[in-house]
């Protein structure tokens, strides 16, 4: 190989590196916005098209309708008992439906569900939400 090719091969892995190192210095309200954009999202929260739009699908029972909101509103929650270290949780306003949005997040990992139940632990809360790496 000659050392051009070194070279710049050299610089590939770097940039690699440079790109991983980015993502786990995102601030939190970055990592939350983030969270948005998830696939799975929609069954537990506002989607990013939905918030880009200002219309959302709200479940209402067994029926869904359009609803419009011009203010997304994240409140911080209380520490969850058996939560994983370090992990912030948030109300989201408005809720997808009738239950409460949730988003939990780490530098790990990122959490959502929408439930009616008392927010008293971790492990019962994934019963009805989804964990993201």
């Amino acid at each position: 190989m000659d050392s051009k090719k070194q070279e710049n091969h050299k610089d590939q892995g770097n940039s690699k590196k440079d790109t991983n190192k980015s993502a786990i210095h995102l601030s939190d309200k970055q990592r939350l916005a983030l969270a948005f954009y998830a696939d799975e999202a929609g069954q537990y929260t506002l989607t990013k098209n939905e918030i880009l739009t200002g219309i959302y699908e709200y479940k209402k029972g067994t029926e869904t309708e359009k609803a419009q909101t011009e203010d997304i509103l994240l409140e911080e929650m209380p520490p969850i008992n058996n939560a994983p270290t370090e992990m912030h949780f948030y109300y989201v306003y408005p809720p997808k439906g009738q239950f409460a949005s949730i988003i939990g997040m780490n530098k790990d990992k990122i959490f959502m569900c929408g439930t009616q139940g008392a927010v008293t632990d971790y492990q019962l809360l994934l019963k009805s939400g989804i964990e993201l790496d």
